[in-house]
């Protein structure tokens, strides 16, 4: 009885770890796609404050300010701002993937943790 209690519990965190992992990879690889292209994974909201000055001044700005700036300026602040947020989204996605590497990396450890004890359990029951 205590075998089947230790074989069932090294394969059932043996199918958690393998299923996290997928899941990981997953948000790993969508990371990777962030880094590579943050303007297309920005949010709607961001691209539609950053599509044209009159977008960019009701987004931006909370009062008359705007009212002393040229459209030059306005267009500047705004490409500024939108390569600023380009840039938040990929710092972010360079985080997520580092986050992603370190859990994958302790999920393969329990992985090969309890592996052993899997392979065990099946040579014991093939003799």
């Amino acid at each position: 009885m205590k075998k089947a209690i230790v074989s069932l519990y090294a394969y059932l965190i043996c199918f958690v770890t393998v299923s996290c992992g997928v899941i990981f990879l997953g948000a790993g690889v969508y990371n990777v796609i962030e880094i590579a292209a943050p303007g297309y994974m920005l949010s709607a909201e961001i691209v539609q404050d950053h599509r044209d000055n009159q977008s960019f001044i009701h987004s931006h700005y909370k009062s008359n300010l705007y009212e002393y700036l040229t459209d030059m300026q306005i267009t500047t602040q705004r490409i500024e701002s939108l390569e600023g947020e380009i840039v938040n989204e990929r710092n972010s996605a360079i985080r997520g993937l580092i986050i992603v590497f370190v859990i994958l990396m302790i999920d393969m450890g329990v992985f090969y943790l309890h592996w052993p004890i899997v392979e065990r359990r099946q040579m014991g029951h093939s003799h």
